[in-house]
């Protein structure tokens, strides 16, 4: 069967490569496992840290709109105006322009309307002027005038998005009426949808209690104005409202893998805004927190891979080498010893494997000198070849005398069965003649016998 011959160097190299190969698809995969993982902490670590610094910038925006709401509240002009004193006295229109007067001072950046109401809800001054004498409910939908702080979300009449603050105005244990202030929800829009540090995907956005988006979508080119968000992190965040705090930690982390409003797999965490009864939930796409070093993590699986497999071919060139060097020195004392120099010896090697060839190799060499020595044959006249021919023909002969000591037992074994058989027959004969030599004397006694009775 012909066998294709494989050099040291060829197996060393590819069984090296094997390894290489096994390692870096093991290693990547390790390697990628890991880096993936330390993705997600990371970006975990990222949209928390976003949707907590929001959240924190948002609760402080609306306590600080609350004590400016308190301090209108507190003043002498509103306090006048819902005075039943000040109602009745002739000075009262006096009173409610320094009230409105102060009111409209008040009014900056971040308030759009003050109102002033009665115990009943019913505007007695305003820096809208058209609402004065209305019922606040009528002008908030949903409004609850006995329910102070901060409302719903509603759309006014010009078509512009405001929540209010509402604050009690007491005299004792008496209700005087409320102050009511307007506030756009552009300025809570502008504080949680900022784009800042969003990255390509990210998204953070704030909803009622009943999951309807409070600020634009990012996602959503234009949302219906009652457009819900009722995901799964929405439901996590409204147990805030109901359980306490250990106990929600409990049943649900506050980060976690979800379908968004896109039915997209994001990393979402949410926050609650316990003076609105509000959820703000902070999101990134899943593809994008595992593609951000994607790309570098395949580089250096590359790279993995072709370092070992430079490291492996030097590694395996130089230990094939350490192999191979010793047995090309073999069997090229191997080669003197075949043209007839049997005084070639084979030397020494630090490695175990190839020392034991040596010896067998010696003990062989021995064998070859003393089947020189028996044959007769002069060192110099003789080759291998020829040594290897002398030794057959000494086996030849001895194998021939063998054979004839084999016919020359066989022949002497044949005569000895011989004998034995002819020894035999003689005992047959000898037992036969004894037998008959007495039967005639006793004929010639019996015969004798009756001679004498005659003669008688």
């Amino acid at each position: 069967m012909d066998m294709r011959r494989i050099s040291i160097k060829w197996m060393m190299y590819s069984s090296l490569m094997i390894i290489a190969i096994i390692s870096s698809i093991a290693g990547g995969i390790y390697s990628y496992h890991n880096a993936e993982q330390r993705l997600l902490e990371s970006t975990t670590d990222y949209i928390e840290s976003l949707g907590y610094s929001r959240s924190q910038h948002l609760k402080s925006f609306l306590e600080e709109q609350r004590e400016k709401a308190d301090i209108i509240a507190a003043t002498t002009q509103i306090r006048d105006v819902l005075s039943h004193e000040g109602r009745d006295e002739e000075g009262s229109e006096s009173s409610m322009d320094n009230a409105l007067s102060m009111m409209r001072r008040s009014l900056h950046t971040e308030f759009s309307r003050i109102h002033v109401t009665d115990p009943e809800g019913i505007v007695i001054i305003s820096t809208d002027k058209e609402i004065e004498g209305a019922k606040i409910s009528d002008i908030i939908p949903y409004y609850d005038i006995n329910d102070a702080g901060i409302s719903h979300p509603y759309i006014s009449r010009a078509g512009e998005r405001f929540f209010s603050i509402t604050v009690p105005v007491d005299k004792g244990t008496e209700l005087e009426g409320f102050v009511i202030i307007d506030i756009s929800m552009d300025h809570i829009g502008d504080i949680v949808s900022d784009a800042a540090g969003l990255r390509e995907t990210g998204d953070v956005y704030l909803l009622d209690s009943k999951a309807i988006a409070l600020t634009p979508l990012r996602h959503i080119e234009e949302p219906s104005i009652d457009h819900k968000v009722n995901t799964t992190n929405f439901r996590a965040c409204r147990l805030h409202a109901y359980l306490p705090e250990a106990e929600i930690r409990a049943r649900h982390e506050e980060t976690r893998i979800i379908k968004d409003y896109r039915n997209v797999s994001v990393i979402s965490t949410h926050y609650y805004i316990e003076s609105a009864d509000w959820c703000l939930l902070a999101e990134i796409d899943l593809e994008e927190a595992l593609s951000i070093q994607r790309k570098d993590i395949i580089l250096n699986v590359l790279y993995l891979f072709i370092f070992l497999m430079v490291f492996l071919s030097i590694t395996s060139y130089l230990i094939s080498s350490i192999i191979s060097s010793p047995i090309k020195k073999i069997s090229s004392k191997v080669e003197k010893i075949i043209s007839g120099d049997f005084e070639t010896e084979m030397g020494k090697s630090r490695i175990k494997e190839i020392q034991s060839l040596i010896d067998s190799l010696d003990r062989i060499l021995a064998s070859l000198k003393l089947a020189v020595m028996k044959v007769g044959v002069k060192k110099g006249e003789i080759g291998i070849g020829e040594l290897v021919k002398a030794k057959e023909e000494a086996e030849e002969n001895v194998r021939k005398k063998k054979q004839q000591l084999e016919r020359f037992a066989k022949l002497a074994i044949g005569r000895e069965k011989k004998m034995i058989e002819l020894k035999k027959k003689l005992k047959e004969t000898q037992a036969r003649l004894d037998n008959k030599e007495p039967k005639k004397q006793s004929k010639k006694q019996s015969k004798k016998q009756q001679g004498n009775k005659k003669e008688q």
